[in-house]
């Protein structure tokens, strides 16, 4: 059960911070639980539930919301290769010695297959339990709510995401953003303020076409701010330590679990083509996505800099990062339409 615990936490961050794998053939999932092997992997940027990273996956058997499903079938499958010696160690009350199986009977291995089999009903409820306390436990931290709540994901993870895929916004950014929200922002006199803060979350989507229904984006982002709100407000007692201002300590906190940086595919690619065009400055430029990738909570780009503002490293490179309304985006030169 280790092996299925260890699993169901690491499916359950690649769920909340919207890492896709690619490729979870059952030998490409370690009994770690350790994230390897994943050659046409992506971290999600526009948040749709379904998205493919793996352009040679055509019926989605790897797409985003299934990935938890292939590491339960990954699972099933080193059960059902392990079932003869789980049930001969439980016939035997001892470890199975090398070559274990010689001379043993045809029968004998059947029934000790079909007695390590009978514990995969309680395996798989056992991956799903531990896979939803992790998820909702990340996810909380991720929207900076210290108290857990029953209904925190149909009341308040669930249809944020939904906002996210119907106004088909940026997962990662759209959290970060999310971090400057205060319930003072609902009030009547912040209105001009509440407006820039919508503002900010809608800039997350680049190159999508949000949903264009009956329902304007103002009120649909307010119903869920207003519940939103409701429950940061729950939790002020628990911010007691913070008397001077509390919002901005669960601000800080959010921020620290939200990435400024994410290595998307498209800052690899622009990497790959710097060191192919030049390998001095191209290491300069690998260096420093390195060292945003190991730090990604930092504040990188300057996040309160002017609007349109480049950003350049220390070495004077620029190119990869545009600042755009408090937000690190790809310079237009590499912005995909």
């Amino acid at each position: 059960m280790e092996c299925a615990r260890r699993n169901a936490l690491m499916v359950a961050g690649w769920q909340v911070y919207g890492f896709m794998h690619g490729v979870i053939n059952t030998d490409n999932v370690s009994i770690m639980g350790l994230t390897i092997d994943y050659g046409p992997f992506a971290f999600m940027d526009v948040y749709d539930s379904a998205h493919i990273c793996n352009h040679s996956d055509d019926t989605g058997r790897y797409s985003f919301k299934l990935q938890p499903t292939m590491i339960i079938f990954a699972l099933r499958a080193l059960l059902s290769a392990l079932a003869p010696v789980i049930g001969a160690e439980n016939s035997t009350g001892a470890a199975v010695a090398a070559a274990w199986h010689t001379d043993i009977a045809e029968e004998d291995l059947s029934a000790w297959t079909k007695d390590g089999l009978s514990i995969q009903q309680e395996m798989e409820s056992y991956i799903m339990t531990e896979f939803l306390n992790e998820y909702n436990k990340l996810m909380r931290k991720r929207l900076g709510l210290r108290t857990e709540r029953d209904n925190d994901f149909k009341e308040i993870i669930e249809p944020f995401l939904e906002i996210l895929e119907r106004r088909e916004l940026d997962y990662s950014a759209a959290f970060r953003a999310l971090s400057r929200f205060t319930p003072q922002l609902l009030q009547s006199a912040y209105s001009l303020q509440f407006e820039i803060f919508l503002q900010s979350l809608d800039a997350t989507s680049q190159c999508a076409k949000p949903d264009e229904s009956t329902e304007a984006p103002a009120e649909l982002w307010r119903r869920w701010l207003q519940k939103f709100a409701d429950r940061i407000e729950e939790e002020a007692d628990e911010w007691k330590e913070h008397d001077v201002d509390w919002l901005k300590a669960r601000e800080k906190y959010m921020l620290s679990a939200n990435p400024r940086f994410v290595l998307r595919q498209w800052v690899l690619e622009e990497v790959i083509k710097k060191v192919e065009a030049d390998v001095v400055s191209g290491r300069r430029v690998l260096a420093k996505v390195l060292q945003m990738a190991s730090h990604p909570f930092d504040s990188w780009g300057a996040e309160d800099q002017e609007i349109g503002e480049e950003i350049s490293d220390e070495e004077g490179n620029s190119g990869l990062w545009w600042q755009n309304d408090g937000l690190l985006e790809p310079h237009p030169q590499f912005r995909v339409m």
